[in-house]
Parts: structure tokens; sequence; C-alpha cells
């Protein structure tokens, strides 16, 4: 799936701009031209293009319909408002409306799944599905030092929605959406709506969930067959008991990376892969297992998947695995399969705090309510503490900061809005997942650095929620997950690798109407410290409406660290794998000083930290953190 659309008055004469797309449309104002888009039937002139695939549109009752095929139907979905449409469709689209009066709307669905770029030349405005197809050097103005900032100090590994890593170039927001009149182009700005906490929520909302989850699953999946990134978790695994459910046992298979990342450490995610055959085998559906071998082919994997990681600002090793599960989905389809992915559910259901790791201890129920301890700190009960200055004192809080050690902690704002900003800036553009986490904490920025990142981003992205109030929160929450960790480096790679290969993937979590429950869920939910299971409304629902076998998820949960908690992933995979010398080769010439500006980052930091990297001295915490991120931007690389 790829596009390139220009706007502006000789737009005309940039239609064919690349050998390796087709020319959709042209007029003196517009053209575009793509590959994989299909069209809808139109009315009196006027032309739709969709790259993506549209699951269907939802009714007032949320009930979930066909995708309109002809244009009258999809103006009537829309209520005949052009700029809403994308709010009642489900998928993973871009759509382009050409009218026969020559106005032109551009829009996404809802959370913005597909990225689209923007770059100004001249009297030209470029939009793309990646930095390769704009027509100047993405670094012709040089780099964003703040996108930079998120980049190498956020979990994720990638700038927020609206930013690239390059000044010349953005992205389109989430919600945001393009119109053009002849030579006038402008971009509508969605308003934030945020939506309290539903006090009621009960049975008639945990019914709505599972029918939504199995609507959307109906819609999306093939008849063809549906293959399932499978990691033996809730999510995963929800997914296979669902498709099989629907669609038969003969109609799904799971494939698993069993992942090499050193010698001494052998399989290191070989719970999951335990547990996801005693899954297959419940369920009768054949399961491919992938090598996931970096402890020999990591240089050879990191070539191969180089050029699209380097198209799309992303940098991880999750990356590369699923570069290398949708590589084996694709070689072992039968006809047009579908693949499904779990990411994200963790974030919708509980904040991200849902591995059993935020305290280890022998007792898996406790390690669970530990996760619902942690979600807890970021939700509305909390938050009252914080506003009436007695949160200091809040066992919960006391017990987490006395685990964070010599950790430096802000204090709170004196106004109420500031301290929600706070809450927000704490969640998404700090590292370490608590309240009023200080970007202090951070030796690669420096103290003016930091300050200019945190304020950019809280006035691109936070704007607005000091008028909200505490019950909203998680509404906040999930809408901003859309612009940061679910569009980052470890999330949006299974898409974008999935569509290299020529595979339409999904993500059922990943749908308006779920998110649009969990985003009023009540905290009582599963989300603080009621006794309520973390991840409620999907478990709820195994065993219920979806035939499930609890007792296979007992046990450890994924990984070695899970019984060996001295373990780190990264660790093995920077000091023994085949990543190590290409690491090596990668830092020794400290290719990052050529983006990083020394007024924002701490080079002199970042010096030591390679030099001591590549001598073999041990590094862990923070400075493993930082040194895995400088080696992955580098390994990446960037426009220069």
């Amino acid at each position: 799936m790829e596009f390139k659309l220009n706007i502006g008055q000789i737009a005309q004469g940039c239609a064919i701009s690349s050998n390796t797309l087709t020319s959709l449309y042209s007029s003196p104002y517009f053209s575009a031209e793509g590959n994989g888009a299909t069209s809808i039937s139109t009315l009196a002139g006027d032309k739709l293009f969709c790259f993506g695939n549209i699951l269907g549109w939802r009714d007032k009752t949320h009930k979930l319909h066909p995708y309109p095929t002809t244009m009258s139907a999809l103006q009537d979905i829309s209520g005949k408002t052009e700029i809403n449409i994308q709010e009642h469709l489900e998928g993973r689209f871009l759509l382009v409306w050409v009218q026969a009066n020559g106005k032109t709307n551009i829009y996404r669905d809802q959370f913005g799944k597909i990225d689209v770029y923007l770059q100004r030349s001249n009297e030209i405005v470029t939009a793309a599905s990646d930095l390769s197809l704009l027509p100047e050097n993405p670094a012709r103005d040089g780099y964003d030092q703040c996108a930079l900032a998120h980049t190498l100090t956020y979990y994720g590994h990638r700038p927020p929605k609206k930013h690239t890593i390059y000044k010349s170039v953005t992205r389109l927001g989430v919600g945001e959406t393009i119109s053009i009149n002849h030579n006038n182009f402008k971009i509508h700005h969605r308003p934030m709506y945020a939506k309290k906490q539903q006090e009621d929520f009960g049975i008639h909302e945990e019914k709505n969930y599972v029918d939504s989850f199995l609507d959307h699953l109906e819609a999306s999946s093939s008849s063809d067959g549906n293959a399932i990134f499978l990691s033996s978790g809730w999510d995963s695994t929800s997914i296979l008991a669902g498709l099989v459910h629907l669609r038969g046992p003969q109609k799904v298979r799971g494939v698993i990376g069993q992942m090499k990342y050193s010698e001494r450490s052998g399989i290191c995610n070989r719970y999951e892969i335990e547990r996801a055959k005693k899954f297959s085998e419940h369920y009768g559906v054949k399961i491919d297992i992938v090598d996931l071998d970096h402890l020999n082919n990591a240089p050879q994997t990191i070539s191969d998947a180089k050029p699209i990681f380097k198209k799309h600002n992303f940098q991880s090793i999750t990356g590369l695995n699923h570069y290398l599960l949708a590589q084996k989905i694709k070689d072992t389809a039968c006809g047009e399969e579908t693949s499904y992915i779990g990411e994200i559910s963790d974030g919708a259901h509980n904040l991200g705090f849902s591995q059993y790791a935020t305290i280890f201890h022998p007792s898996y129920d406790f390690r669970e309510y530990a996760d619902k301890m942690a979600s807890y700190l970021f939700g509305p009960t909390f938050i009252k503490q914080i506003k009436n200055k007695s949160y200091n004192q809040d066992p919960i809080f006391q017990l987490f900061k006395s685990k964070a050690g010599a950790t430096n902690f802000d204090d709170p704002d004196s106004t109420y809005g500031g301290q929600m900003r706070q809450m927000l800036t704490s969640f998404f553009l700090r590292n370490g997942r608590m309240p009023f986490w200080s970007i202090t904490n951070s030796k690669l920025l420096k103290p003016s650095g930091a300050e200019k990142y945190t304020r950019n981003m809280q006035e691109c992205y936070f704007q607005g929620i000091e008028n909200s109030v505490e019950e909203e929160i998680y509404s906040w929450y999930l809408d901003l997950y859309n612009s940061f960790h679910w569009q980052g480096s470890t999330v949006l790679t299974a898409h974008i690798m999935s569509d290299h290969f020529g595979a339409k993937s999904d993500m059922p979590y990943w749908d308006g109407q779920i998110q649009n429950l969990l985003k009023v869920m009540p905290e009582s939910y599963g989300r603080g410290l009621d006794f309520k299971s973390t991840k409620y409304l999907l478990k709820s629902m195994l065993g219920t409406r979806i035939p499930y076998p609890k007792d296979l998820q007992t046990g450890p949960h994924s990984y070695t660290y899970d019984t060996d908690h001295n373990f780190n992933h990264n660790f093995e995979l920077l000091y023994h794998s085949s990543m190590r010398n290409l690491a090596i080769d990668t830092l020794k010439a400290k290719p990052y000083e050529e983006i990083l500006h020394p007024d924002t980052f701490n080079l002199g930091y970042a010096s030591e930290l390679v030099d001591r990297y590549i001598v073999g001295e041990k590094l862990e915490g923070s400075e493993l953190s930082d040194i895995v991120s400088l080696y992955l931007i580098c390994q990446t690389g960037w426009y220069s």
C-alpha cells in the first residue's frame, strides 16, 4: 500500500513522479498516484479511492455492517457531512474523495492507523505513505531535536504521531483531515471530546463488548484462512478462540517466534512456546514456529528490514521480529488470509500494566494485583489525592517510590490543570511509568533540551487537559495512545511488515466501539484496587460467550525473566548475540553526533557510554537503555 498525493497549483506536472506508482487522478490543483488502491462507485463524476481496508460501518446500535459500495450510501452513513466519515467506519484505511467540482477531501480511520507524511516544496504540498516518496530529501532543513529526544528517551523509539525526526516533514495527526479547494489547502483538527468514566457500567456494556469483538472478527476474517501472531497470552489467544468459534479450526492457524538471542540463554521465550502449543492442541489448529535467530542471523535480518525501517522512522528489535513473522505468514499463506495481531490490548484495557512484571513475586495472583496497583496510580482516585495534597501519604505510591530508589520525582504543579498535564506527561513523555517521574533522570538530555522537549510535546498533544476532570482521564489516555505508543516501533511495525509482504493485517482491539467502551470503563473494572482482574472485560467474555481453557493461563507468563529476574533481552542481544559486533562497528564512529545537537543532548555522556560498551563494560539499568537507544537509531540510519 503506497500513495503520493500532490496538492498545489502545478500539481498536475507532479503527477508521474515515480516509476513504482500508478497514476490515479490528475487535475491542475491535485494529483494522486499509488498502488493497492480500490475505488467505490461514484456519483456525478465524483471519484473515491481507498488505500487499506474498510471493514464496515456501525449503526446507532453499534452493529457492524458491510462497508458501502456506493457514494450515496457512504453519504447517508456520514449524514452527508463529508468531514466526519471516518467516525462511522471501521478499518485501517485512507480515503481520497475527489468531487466533480474539484473539491477534494482526504481522511483516514478515526485512529490514524496509516501514516501520512507531509512535506512542502515551493508551492506544492506532498502527502505520502512513507519518507522515500517525498519530493525532496527529508533532511533538507535539518533535524527536529524534540522528536529525537522522544525517540531516544521513550519506549517505542519513534517520534509521536505528528512528528518525524526531520524539520521539513510532519505527519497528519490523529483525527485530522485534509480539504482541498482548488489551490486552498487546509488541515482540519478534530477537537478532543473527553468522556467521563461511566459509573453505571455493567451487564449491558459487557455484552456490547463481546458483540463488538465478535462483529469485528466476523468482518475482518477471511474464508481462505486466518493467521495469528501467537504469543500465548490473553490477547492473542482470545483472538484464536474467537476465530475458531466463528470460522472453525481448519480456517485458523498460529505463528509464533522462537527467540534465540544468545547461546547462554537458549530459547528465552520457552514458556510462551510451550503454552502456545497447548492452546493449538486444545483448539485443533496448526502452529508454525519461526526462528527469531539473532544469535546468528541479526546482521542479515537487519539488512533486509533496514530499508523499511528508514522509510518509516522505525527502530526496534520487536520490528525485526515482526518482519520475520510476517515473512513466514506470507510464505505459508493459503489464498487471501488475514493476519491478526493482539497488540494494543494491554494499553487499552489496563494502561499497559498487564504483564505480571510490575513487582516480581512467587504468587502470580499478587503480581497481577501489582499491575493493578500501577494502573491505579494513573487513575481518578489517585488524581483526587494529588488534588487534595494527600497523594504522598498513599501507601501504593510510597511502595512504588521506595522501589524506585534514587530516582528523581517532580513536585506537583500548584494548579489542578497543571497537575492533569503532569499526569499525561508522566504517562507519555517519561520512560519511568509513575506519576511525577522527572525528566532529570534522563542523562541523555541536557536540562535545557529536556525542558524544550517537554514543552513542545505538551503544547502539541495535551491542549485542553487543563479543562478536564479526573473522571475523564481514561478517555485522554486511550485517545493519546494513538499518537504515542500505538504508532511506535514496537506496535505499528506489525502492520507495516505485513503490508511489505502484501498481507492484510488486523488488530481487533483497535476497534472503534471497543475503544469507546474502554474509554468510559470505570476504575472498578480492573484498573484500580478492586478485586476484578486485569483486562476484566476480555477475560470475562472467555469461557462464557467464547469457549476458552482458562486453566492453561497459569505459571510463568512468557520469558526467562519471569523466573530469572536478572535476565534482560537487551543485554543478551547487545553483549551475547551476533548483534554485538554489528553494534560495535555501528557505534564506534559515533554517527549520532551528525544529528544530535549539543544544546539538547549530553553528547559527552553518550560518547563515554559508547566507549565503555565497546570495551565490553557491563552496562545496566538506564545506561543499558540509553546504549540500546543510541544503537537502534544508528542501526536504522537517517536521510542526511
